[in-house]
């Protein structure tokens, strides 16, 4: 009747864990899970550069972590182009804790590439995602923005208008 654990009561929303060797116990499950989602179909405009350095945009969007040590899933999806033949958008993200200055966060190699040999228009969706552990106190805001840049100095584009519209969502993920 018991189950075998001699409980004959538990907490909601708990399971049950071993304390010790023979001990079991009530707990809460407390990593792993997704504590909020801010998401939104449209931040920031468009976006023009031949800088072959990555530049900042104005995509850019934030959250405040409401438990210390959370880790942040980062996705974005973003409608990019190339105007000209042989050039490649480059997009990375970069983040600010408050107004401590943005730094990198994905990795150093190019990411997500736009490019056709030849051809001189090429328009496509550039995705990434990325799970973020970031150094905070509770009460921080962190701020996430795209940077992009050129391969070779040709103009690429970044787009948020019509039918082109970016999609970035932030995760916290309790650890």
């Amino acid at each position: 009747t018991k189950g075998g654990t001699g409980l004959t009561s538990g907490t909601t929303d708990q399971l049950l864990k071993f304390t010790g060797t023979t001990t079991l116990a009530s707990s809460a499950i407390t990593t792993g899970t997704v504590l909020q989602v801010k998401s939104s179909p449209s931040v920031g405009g468009n976006n023009a550069s031949s800088n072959t350095s990555f530049t900042s945009t104005s995509t850019t969007f934030n959250i405040t972590p409401t438990k210390a040590s959370s880790k942040i899933f980062v996705s974005y999806v973003i409608p990019t182009n190339t105007a000209q033949a042989n050039t490649s958008c480059k997009t990375k993200i970069y983040r600010q804790v408050n107004s401590g200055g943005y730094s990198n966060i994905s990795d150093d190699t190019q990411t997500n590439n736009v490019y056709m040999n030849g051809a001189s228009n090429v328009s496509q969706l550039s995705t990434l995602q990325y799970l973020d552990t970031p150094t905070y106190s509770l009460t921080d805001v962190l701020h996430y923005m795209i940077y992009f840049a050129s391969s070779d100095g040709g103009t690429v584009n970044i787009y948020n208008e019509g039918g082109n519209k970016n999609n970035l969502t932030l995760m916290e993920i309790a650890t």
